[in-house]
């Protein structure tokens, strides 16, 4: 999968893979503080999938409403179910999202990427839920 015009955000060099902050448009987006799950939708016609979130009273841009990420020609949608454990209120937030290894599911992070190197993404919400996307291509869109 290409990142058009992303990156994944990690504060430090010792940071773990995975995290709960994207960049773009020379911002850092924080999708589990700022910005609430919104839902996904599947374009069949366009072979796109797209992931939006709602900005929260904590968004640092006033005159944004929210963010998408499309992906492109989709290869690939996993979703597994929620954690009834938790409350409904975790459902719409981010625990992370991260790059991982295609079709390895016991060890799917890694630390190091070579450049061009295949991999999907993974976001897993503070129920448990988790989605796995693999494309070939994603891409950060603002919706102001």
């Amino acid at each position: 999968m290409q990142r058009e015009n992303f990156e994944f955000y990690l504060h430090h060099a010792d940071a773990p893979v995975e995290g709960v902050e994207l960049v773009a448009f020379e911002r850092v987006w924080d999708l589990h503080n700022c910005f609430d799950f919104g839902g996904f939708a599947f374009e069949p016609l366009r072979d796109e999938l797209v992931l939006s979130w709602n900005a929260n009273e904590y968004a640092p841009v006033p005159r944004v409403r929210g963010c998408r990420l499309r992906f492109r020609e989709v290869k690939s949608l996993e979703l597994t179910s929620r954690d009834g454990e938790y409350p409904l209120t975790s459902a719409d937030r981010l625990e992370w999202i991260a790059k991982v290894i295609p079709g390895e599911r016991e060890f799917p992070l890694k630390a190091n990427w070579d450049p061009g190197e295949d991999f999907e993404i993974e976001i897993v919400f503070e129920d448990e839920r988790r989605m796995r996307i693999g494309a070939r291509s994603a891409v950060f869109e603002v919706e102001v």
